[in-house]
């Protein structure tokens, strides 16, 4: 009795909570001066392990727990704020991506020296603008053509209006599928691009 008399009245209240509140401890520790107190006093008393003082065995392990579980909720803590900063950045990807309503795509210009473009994905988008120049009188066709699979090519758009002067041609419409392209007979002497959007634009 007088041993227990003569701890500190901290440490024989960190005894008994902590044996029945051991999973909040590291919580109820979280005042600055009770646990300065106990920390302070766990590197004087539990250095060596006591066979015949018990209590501050249970004190050193109890504090020695205490320290696990707070370094284990401040891991989960770091872990969950990372988390969060994924989701976050994640959002403002995707916010940038919807806020982009259109995109320019030349398929064709006279440098290129191609009677088959590059193929357009427009997956996203729900109008397309065509718009082609040839630049000498030629019989020059060229058509603005969509697929669904990039196998079977649909001609959306067709013409022939190159003279002596060159000749231009244009397209406005909704999107007849997932991939385009621009095919014609003079690849020397034709540029076509289109402008794909997710709305419909006023001229």
């Amino acid at each position: 009795m007088n041993f227990i008399k003569s701890k500190p009245k901290w440490l024989i209240a960190l005894v008994f909570s902590s044996l029945i509140l051991l999973p909040t401890a590291a919580y109820a520790l979280t005042s600055a001066d009770f646990y300065s107190a106990a920390l302070k006093w766990s590197l004087s008393n539990c250095q060596v392990s006591s066979a015949t003082n018990t209590i501050n065995n249970s004190v050193c392990f109890l504090l020695k727990r205490n320290s696990e579980i707070s370094t284990s909720l401040k891991s989960e803590e770091d872990k969950n704020n990372q988390q969060q900063g994924d989701i976050d950045n994640l959002g403002s990807r995707v916010s940038s991506l919807e806020s982009v309503s259109s995109f320019d795509f030349q398929f064709l210009t006279t440098a290129d020296n191609l009677a088959v473009s590059p193929v357009f994905d427009a997956q996203n988008y729900n109008y397309v603008t065509f718009n082609f120049t040839c630049w000498t009188a030629a019989n020059d066709e060229v058509h603005l053509e969509v697929s669904s699979d990039m196998n079977t090519w649909i001609k959306q758009y067709s013409a022939n209006v190159c003279n002596a002067s060159g000749g231009h041609g244009s397209f406005s419409g909704t999107t007849g599928g997932r991939y385009y392209r621009v095919t014609t007979n003079s690849p020397q002497n034709v540029d076509a691009l289109a402008r794909f959007s997710k709305f419909l634009e006023l001229p």
